[in-house]
């Protein structure tokens, strides 16, 4: 997690799930909050450094909030 901690992105779900036929394995999925697209691609490449597979499955924007 300190990849990701490095880069000014927010973590804010993760959840693991067993890889069929790969006891004591997981994939873990998450969603991370970047405050800029380099923030982003930043921490992507963190993470891709220290993991054997990273898939980014979408983006996102944020909603901004209404008062």
């Amino acid at each position: 997690m300190l990849a990701i901690a490095a880069h000014d992105v927010d973590l804010t779900r993760i959840e693991s799930r067993p890889i069929v036929g790969r006891p004591w394995e997981y994939r873990l999925y998450a969603d991370l909050r970047a405050h800029s697209a380099t923030d982003q691609s930043e921490a992507v490449q963190a993470l891709e450094a220290v993991t054997s597979e990273v898939r980014l499955l979408g983006q996102y924007l944020e909603e901004p909030e209404s008062i």
